[in-house]
């Protein structure tokens, strides 16, 4: 459960470093690009450990959207015109982590109804 909670704050987290990103002026943002490296690195440590649970599809996918969060917001900048392919790849990176999320959360409650 305790993962589960700490991907749905690191997806909070980059929906709210994204939304600078794309809706300010500033010229570096290194604060938010900083915390978006931060919440990359939770989803390469949940992928690796969802991968040694067995589950290695849903790791292995996780890995791939891990590295699509990570690499997507070098493109991003004030706006999202020039860049919504990057944008999209971003949202659906995240939108995946809340499913691991909630896949996660779930498979604890069904373990410990069975105890």
């Amino acid at each position: 459960m305790r993962d589960a909670i700490i991907t749905l704050v690191a997806v909070f987290l980059a929906v709210a470093a994204l939304d600078d990103i794309t809706t300010d002026h500033d010229t570096s943002f290194v604060t938010e690009r900083a915390l978006l490296i931060m919440c990359t690195g939770w989803f390469l440590v949940l992928a690796w450990r969802v991968s040694q649970l067995g589950r290695r599809a849903l790791g292995r996918t996780s890995l791939v959207a891990a590295l699509a969060v990570g690499l997507a917001p070098w493109a991003l900048g004030p706006g999202t015109a020039q860049s919504w392919v990057c944008y999209l790849v971003l949202l659906a990176g995240l939108g995946w982590f809340v499913v691991v999320a909630v896949i996660l959360a779930c498979s604890q409650l069904f373990q410990r109804q069975k105890s």
